[in-house]
């Protein structure tokens, strides 16, 4: 099931990239990545990605600010924000423009990192069945 989703990793850190994909290669997931909020905007825009986990910290473009055009773009997307040490304005703002998790750093619980995509993955599987419900 996992390797219908496309997850688009966005981090300018080399440490968490490796992570993240080994991780959610390992899981089925198909994984690409970008080091750059532009760059991940403009991906989004070309392909269809279910999941982005986005840094908090880029240094082109506030994490905040791409989750906000990621949403506004597509609203399915799911997106879980990943950080070091996150404020509460900064979790707060994450959930109110739509973020479903957090996941802080560093990346060393590899479990709570596959429970938190499962979540997401459930949420676009009830999605997908209330759509297959309407159109058949």
């Amino acid at each position: 099931m996992k390797h219908r989703y496309k997850v688009l990793i966005v981090d300018n850190m080399e440490e968490a990239i490796d992570t993240f994909k080994n991780l959610l290669e390992g899981e089925g997931y198909q994984v690409e990545i970008a080091p750059t909020a532009a760059e991940a905007f403009e991906k989004i825009q070309n392909d269809k990605f279910h999941i982005a986990l986005i840094n908090t910290v880029m240094p082109d473009m506030d994490g905040l600010a791409l989750l906000k055009k990621i949403k506004n773009y597509d609203p399915l997307t799911q997106v879980i924000m990943t950080a070091e040490d996150p404020s509460m304005d900064v979790i707060l703002g994450a959930l109110e423009y739509g973020a479903n998790d957090y996941i802080y750093k560093p990346l060393d619980n590899q479990d709570y990192i596959i429970q938190v995509m499962d979540v997401s993955v459930q949420k676009l599987e009830r999605w997908r069945h209330a759509i297959q419900q309407i159109v058949t």
